[in-house]
């Protein structure tokens, strides 16, 4: 059984699960609330508040796996996507931390690392990768805080590279054009995946979550997606949106922006791809749940 957590800014996410192929069995599922200002965009300011979520959530869980993949909030970790030609991972790593070198801190010392996010590019001898920098400060804070709960992380990784994981398992969307936006807490982080592969992600500040107010932060942003591919001049238009971490109240939603762009729009909900994902929880959501799911597939 893995063991995969997010840490957002606002919560815990944690998930108890098995994979085999692409069948994913989730034994149990919880969410559980930092206390105010335990974590301001990825850096962990309340150690202790941090920690007690922590041992509430082993608490909930039983006996802790001995192996744990988290993810956490892309606000810590430089990321950049760039077009490489196939080189070996020594030379990547060398590439990424060269990509990168302008926007570190020259004072911190930073860990790099890299996901493929298209293995080759049609008709050339390249692929894409998503860079990755985070300072080892903040990484060590991290394993530290979690392993005195008894938490072993033996990954730490972004969000987003958890959403492509599990983006990569759905033979439905391979080949396809479409965004996926998850709401996270105030915060719209949406990816653009042209042709089954993601060539672009945000964050955005969503001021309101009320329902006029969401509804229309939720177009304006989806639209400048759907303008930004169109821009690419790719030949290829978005087919549908998927929605993430919305709350009950806001399924709803999905309809309004559809007719407003007229395009499909729907929650990433447990039947949205080949994926097939059976939940001994019965509070288990795709949508709510998308980059620890995602996780689970990690190799």
């Amino acid at each position: 059984m893995k063991c995969s957590i997010y840490i957002s800014n606002n919560e815990l996410e944690y998930l108890l699960g098995e994979v085999t192929g692409s069948n994913v069995f989730i034994a149990k599922a919880g969410k559980l609330s930092f206390e105010t200002d335990t974590i301001e965009k990825g850096s962990i300011r309340r150690e202790e508040a941090f920690q007690n979520t922590v041992k509430n959530m082993c608490s909930q869980i039983g006996t802790m796996p001995k192996q744990v993949d988290v993810l956490v909030v892309d606000d810590i970790v430089l990321t950049k996507m760039i077009d490489v030609p196939i080189l070996p991972h020594k030379k990547l790593l060398e590439l990424v931390k060269r990509e990168l070198e302008e926007f570190v801190d020259g004072k911190k010392e930073y860990v790099y690392d890299y996901s493929v996010v298209q293995s080759r590019i049609p008709g050339t001898q390249a692929g894409t990768i998503l860079c990755g920098g985070i300072s080892r400060e903040v990484l060590m804070q991290y394993k530290r805080l979690l392993e005195e709960c008894g938490v072993h992380a033996v990954s730490l990784d972004t969000a987003v590279r958890g959403q492509v994981r599990l983006m990569e398992q759905m033979e439905d969307k391979k080949g396809k054009t479409f965004i996926v936006g998850v709401m996270d807490g105030f915060t719209l982080r949406a990816s653009l995946y042209v042709k089954g592969n993601m060539i672009y992600h945000s964050t955005s500040r969503v001021t309101e979550r009320d329902n006029l107010g969401l509804i229309s932060e939720l177009t304006r942003v989806l639209s400048s997606f759907i303008q930004f591919n169109q821009s690419q001049k790719n030949d290829t238009d978005v087919e549908a949106i998927y929605l993430c971490g919305m709350h009950k109240e806001e399924e709803k939603y999905c309809q309004n922006i559809s007719i407003t762009l007229g395009i499909n729009t729907q929650l990433l909900d447990n039947t949205s791809g080949s994926v097939n994902i059976q939940a001994g929880e019965e509070d288990y959501s795709l949508q709510q749940y998308v980059y620890p799911t995602g996780n689970l597939f990690r190799r």
